[in-house]
């Protein structure tokens, strides 16, 4: 069964919670803290600190993008895969998780963003909360600063792309009648930014409002709740043996590092054990669980071999 280690305040939580009501798999829902220590990740990924994180048995997949093929696959909804898109659509649901997610966030009023931090984050968490966010923003990388805009800039441009949204949308759905991979990267933004700005997005757009309505009645599907501990013990000795698929590159076996693209806090090392155009896997022993397989996207991590 697919664990899915999530934060209730996260929009990209909600993306991957919202696919699993769709494919109507059962899931299990590891509330991960807010703020680190994550002690059923940390010991694990090592440097790499993005949530959410998907898990089957000792296999652990990071990025939604991969996350959502897992999805695709076990559920036989190839529509939920990335890789169903054309390449018009799938730069814009990469354009999305990235670009228009800085300027959804950069253009955020203050204080409703302030209020919704004392709904969602615990009190004794707050402060240790937005100290985390300027960490994660000190170390942002080049490239990923190099996306961030003026607050004007950005609010014409998450206006430009809801007015995009409102032209394109064909039906219930952006490309008809089911939903792709590209309705649940445009939700979730939004889904974030109504619980901030309420009833901001719909003005002029009833497209956009129509179809928001048919999403957001998916909801998560058949989930129930486990503890840090229940997911650590579902991982142990449980590594799956790597696909036929991934074994080809000319990497396996190597020591390898694999960093995030936009946050520099520091690799996660292991051992290549699986390659193909959109993911590594890498393998790797740990005290915590044994011998896990880490699967990292190539869209939004970049690797390094280590020397010998």
């Amino acid at each position: 069964m697919l664990i899915l280690h999530n934060k209730m305040i996260s929009p990209f939580s909600e993306k991957v919670r919202l696919m699993l009501g769709y494919s109507c798999l059962k899931w299990q829902s590891v509330q991960a803290p807010v703020v680190p220590p994550r002690p059923s990740l940390d010991p694990i990924l090592q440097g790499y600190r993005r949530i959410p994180v998907a898990q089957i048995g000792a296999d652990y997949f990071c990025d939604t993008r991969l996350i959502a093929e897992e999805i695709a696959q076990l559920s036989a909804c190839p529509e939920l895969s990335p890789l169903q898109l054309n390449q018009e659509q799938l730069t814009l649901s990469e354009r999305i998780d990235s670009e228009h997610f800085l300027h959804c966030v950069n253009t955020l009023s203050a204080w409703p963003v302030i209020r919704k931090v004392f709904r969602e984050v615990p009190i004794r968490d707050i402060w240790a909360y937005l100290k985390d966010k300027k960490h994660l923003r000190d170390h942002a990388s080049p490239e990923a600063i190099k996306l961030i805009s003026s607050r004007a800039e950005s609010l014409q441009n998450w206006t430009e792309h809801l007015e995009h949204l409102e032209q394109i949308i064909k039906g219930p759905f952006i490309l008809g009648e089911q939903p792709s991979y590209l309705d649940f990267c445009a939700y979730h933004m939004i889904w974030f930014r109504e619980s901030i700005h309420a009833n901001e997005a719909w003005s002029g757009r009833p497209q956009l409002k129509h179809w928001f309505q048919h999403m957001h009645a998916i909801g998560h599907g058949d989930c129930s709740e486990l503890s840090a501990e229940q997911a650590i013990h579902a991982a142990r000795d449980q590594a799956r043996e790597v696909s036929e698929h991934y074994v080809h590159s000319d990497l396996i076996g190597q020591s390898v590092s694999i960093f995030s693209k936009d946050i520099l806090l520091g690799p996660t090392t292991g051992v290549l054990v699986g390659e193909d155009k959109e993911r590594w896997i890498i393998a790797k022993h740990t005290d915590l669980v044994g011998t896990i397989h880490i699967h990292f996207s190539k869209f939004s991590c970049n690797l390094t071999r280590e020397p010998c």
